[in-house]
């Protein structure tokens, strides 16, 4: 006698629990049914079926991989790295290095992150994603000249990344690169206006060698974006400050204090500019001997 589908049930995923229920300690229905759910995003339940096919010892290595996937996306990344090593017993493949290299940066450990990402690219040299592991790990242990070399590496082969391009222009800045820096955060800018992190970067950047003009006006573009952007609100303070323009960099550091008012920054500038203003309008001596606010 046939048995009928429950209403909104998966036909293919209730034809492998019945499986299951008539052999329960079968592992390929159990593997067949973790395929299944997994194809239709129920990860937990997938997960917990594939989980259940391995202590039956199921036959088909290649499910570990499968599984380190599904236990990527629900964020266990401890079990999803030990499921990639166990792949990886089994077939030396570029995307299971760069599985384990993806899982073991979310756990933190960047060392053997790098080291597995390393073996990513050497098995697959144009692998992006494995060049992206590797300067994300690079980059947290502050390794900025190979970070660097890495995401040159990675616009090498994806010239339209623009997250990339982004990231390498941070890490120049970091590297205190500023004019290099510039090309490619200007570069961004070009393809995305509202992009509001390389706009407050190309205003930190100008304001490195002292061109404040132009920092203000790229954070103050960046501010227009993003209004409610404390750190944007922050940083353009700080350079209105730099700039001699405190009455307006008061107003921007109390704007940022009003959305968030334990920001250091904005504290920091609203004391120093207060403190400035207080001392320039109260003393005819150092009125003399300092410049006026700019207007």
């Amino acid at each position: 006698m046939n048995q009928m589908t429950p209403p909104g049930a998966n036909p293919e995923i209730e034809q492998h629990r019945r499986a299951v229920r008539k052999k329960p300690r079968d592992a390929n229905a159990h593997a067949l049914l973790g395929l299944s759910l997994l194809r239709q995003r129920q990860l937990d339940e997938g997960v917990r079926a594939l989980q259940r096919a391995f202590e039956l010892k199921v036959k088909q290595p290649e499910l570990h991989a499968v599984l380190a996937a599904a236990l990527f996306e629900l964020a266990r990344y401890e079990d999803a790295a030990a499921s990639y090593r166990q792949a990886l017993r089994f077939q030396n493949a570029a995307d299971l290095q760069r599985g384990l290299a993806d899982s073991l940066c979310k756990l933190g450990q960047l060392e053997q992150a790098t080291e597995a990402a390393r073996r990513a690219i050497a098995l697959e040299p144009d692998d992006v994603g494995a060049h992206l592991t590797l300067a994300d790990a690079l980059f947290r242990q502050q390794h900025m000249e190979e970070t660097a070399e890495t995401l040159r590496r990675v616009l090498e082969l994806d010239p339209l990344r623009i997250n990339a391009r982004f990231d390498l222009g941070h890490v120049l800045q970091r590297l205190r690169r500023h004019k290099e820096a510039l090309v490619y955060l200007e570069q961004v800018v070009a393809e995305q206006p509202g992009h509001v992190k390389a706009l407050r970067h190309i205003g930190l950047g100008w304001r490195s060698p002292g061109k404040h003009d132009e920092a203000i006006a790229a954070m103050e573009q960046a501010l227009a974006v993003a209004p409610d952007d404390v750190q944007l609100m922050s940083d353009l303070a700080a350079t209105l400050h730099l700039h001699g323009r405190l009455p307006q960099a008061l107003a921007m550091a109390r704007r940022a204090r009003a959305l968030n008012p334990a920001d250091a920054v904005a504290l920091r500038v609203q004391l120093q500019t207060h403190f400035a203003l207080r001392l320039w309008q109260g003393s005819p001596r150092l009125a003399r001997a300092l410049p006026a606010p700019a207007p």
